[in-house]
């Protein structure tokens, strides 16, 4: 099996328990900075970068090592770590577990002392050299170089460091680390422009030779980016970059682009301020790549006749409250099915369904959360259950408010609530003084403020049945 088709697998299996037991460390937040030399040929391509990572130790024991990969043409030349200290550094190139024909440049670099459990440091990783086309060794469509005319810089390539060992699911598990805060600094000479998973914030030229600094409001996936003579169209948050002769196709994936965002300000007013999402179109023959923030996606992309739904997800996520994400946060029941209202109407019923039966056995495990209020459940220690028992009490909300109503209490619960403080406490208060409807309100105040949906599902088999109750 080709690696990016065992990656693309493997991500698309990961869940956030999954990242935990695979690797020791956090990324926490890093700066890239690199100066490129671009070139027809090869092995004439030529950078020099330095990564610097701050990151935390996640594992159970302290971490002396760490482990580094490169694209094979390029070379680790020194480390350092706080305060500049010179770190020891070895590598080698060493064949990918599993695969007969890749290798990577492995490094280990070891830290002045052992860091321990749940603490933060930070390195600073230094090394140069050119890119080698991956496909020979059967990447499939990882086949960029330094050249002039088009060149990416990407995890895929390994075009920069990625924290990993060389095996297929320490790999994969690295590729799907969650989001986290990035900076680049790129010298780039030529006329070409720069799209990627992080917005531009400043460029400039100086000679021959652009100076971009591109980063995000909002933490974001690996960093990607390509350049090459790129012209945008921009949809609200949405920008669309696409190259010589894809001006149709970028204003028909616009025009689809602006109907989805439309309904998301009707439905639930502005996006997060900072929120943006980057389409880029690459040359047939590479391989699509996709990192939170940016997709990359061959012309044909462009011209669809409808947004697919893990498109919709994307545009959609641009919207998700601020700081949630992590178990317990109040936000997470809302926005996962504000996400299937609006993303997959058609299989709402089921989503109700699957969540009401999730949640039941939660009731079931555990009888005191039952008697417990949506408000309390962080208080009483019951933080990883609230998601999925707040997206049940959300869901019923919908069904019992209707579609409109539902919605203008989502839009004005968002307004009301943006940058402030917000807990579920102040929810539940919210709840009590914007819902009119009395059915919506006593269950309302059931859930999220009297801890008694213990008895509602105790008495119900069913979504259905559980509306039934307050219906």
């Amino acid at each position: 099996m080709r690696l990016i088709t065992a990656l693309t697998i493997l991500i698309g299996m990961a869940t956030s328990h999954a990242f935990a037991s695979d690797t020791k460390i956090e990324l926490l937040n890093s700066t890239l900075i690199a100066k490129l030399h671009l070139d027809p040929t090869a092995r004439k391509g030529q950078m020099v970068g330095a990564y610097q990572v701050s990151f935390r130790n996640i594992s159970d024991s302290p971490l002396s090592n760490l482990t580094l990969l490169l694209n094979p043409s390029l070379v680790f030349t020194h480390a350092v770590g706080p305060n500049n200290i010179p770190l020891s550094i070895s590598s080698d190139v060493t064949a990918v577990a599993g695969y007969e024909l890749l290798e990577l440049n492995r490094a280990t670099v070891r830290l002045p002392k052992p860091l321990e459990a749940g603490r933060r440091t930070e390195i600073v990783v230094h090394y140069k050299g050119y890119l080698t086309n991956m496909t020979f060794m059967a990447v499939e469509g990882v086949k960029e170089t330094l050249n002039p005319d088009f060149t990416m810089i990407r995890a895929d390539s390994f075009g920069y460091p990625v924290f990993a060992e060389p095996s297929q699911s320490s790999i994969a598990t690295a590729f799907a680390h969650k989001p986290f805060q990035q900076v680049v600094f790129l010298d780039y000479p030529g006329n070409n422009n720069i799209a990627g998973s992080l917005g531009a914030a400043s460029k400039s030229l100086n000679g021959n030779v652009n100076t971009v600094q591109m980063k995000s409001t909002f933490p974001t996936g690996l960093f990607a980016a390509a350049i090459a003579p790129y012209s945008q169209l921009e949809a609200g948050p949405v920008t669309i970059s696409y190259l010589d002769g894809g001006l149709a196709n970028g204003q028909s994936f616009q025009a689809l682009a602006v109907q989805e965002i439309q309904q998301l300000n009707r439905l639930l007013g502005t996006p997060s301020a900072g929120a943006e999402l980057h389409f880029v179109e690459i040359p047939a023959g590479y391989s699509n790549s996709d990192t939170k923030g940016a997709f990359f996606r061959e012309r044909g992309f462009f011209d669809a006749t409808a947004i697919p739904a893990d498109i919709k997800i994307a545009i959609f996520d641009l919207w998700k409250t601020i700081g949630g994400g992590a178990p317990g946060h109040w936000s997470n029941g809302l926005d996962a099915f504000i996400q299937a209202a609006i993303t997959r109407p058609e299989s709402i019923v089921e989503f109700q369904q699957m969540n009401f039966k999730a949640s039941q056995q939660l009731f079931k495990t555990n009888k005191k959360m039952g008697k417990t209020s949506l408000a309390d459940y962080a208080i009483e220690g019951f933080s990883a259950q609230s998601d999925a028992v707040s997206t049940l009490a959300y869901a019923t909300l919908y069904s019992l408010l209707e579609h409109e109503a539902f919605f203008k209490f989502v839009k004005d619960l968002r307004q009301e609530t943006r940058g402030k403080y917000t807990d579920t406490e102040v929810i539940a208060e919210f709840l009590k003084g914007n819902i009119k409807d009395k059915t919506a309100k006593k269950f309302a105040r059931n859930w999220f403020s009297s801890g008694r949906a213990g008895k509602d599902m105790a008495k119900a088999k069913s979504f259905e049945e559980l509306l039934k109750r307050y219906k």
